[in-house]
């Protein structure tokens, strides 16, 4: 009885990578991947935020400042202010009221 060697693998039209069949360049799902990315980043400026449709005030923020001749004042205190207490519901009355 004759023992052959294996014979040599053929030649692929595509690679293998990691066992599995790919083509070289540019893949549907490449392609797909790319499109998402820049449909997601067309909605976002330059600090990689969303831009704001209506931007408010923070503390500090210089960008959308809003006319301090109108503004709105609350007090809270133990006696004397327009909500009277000392606890968290106080605050949480005086936040709603704003």
């Amino acid at each position: 009885m004759m023992i052959r060697p294996n014979p040599p693998p053929l030649p692929s039209p595509v690679g293998t990578e990691g066992g599995r069949l790919f083509r070289p360049g540019p893949t549907r799902r490449g392609l797909l991947a790319a499109a998402a990315a820049v449909v997601a980043a067309r909605g976002f400026g330059a600090d990689g935020r969303p831009a704001a449709a209506a931007p408010r005030a923070t503390a500090g923020d210089s960008r959308a400042e809003p006319d301090w001749a109108e503004r709105f004042t609350v007090t809270v205190g133990p006696g004397d202010a327009d909500i009277v207490g000392t606890g968290t519901v106080a605050l949480q009355a005086a936040a709603a009221a704003a």
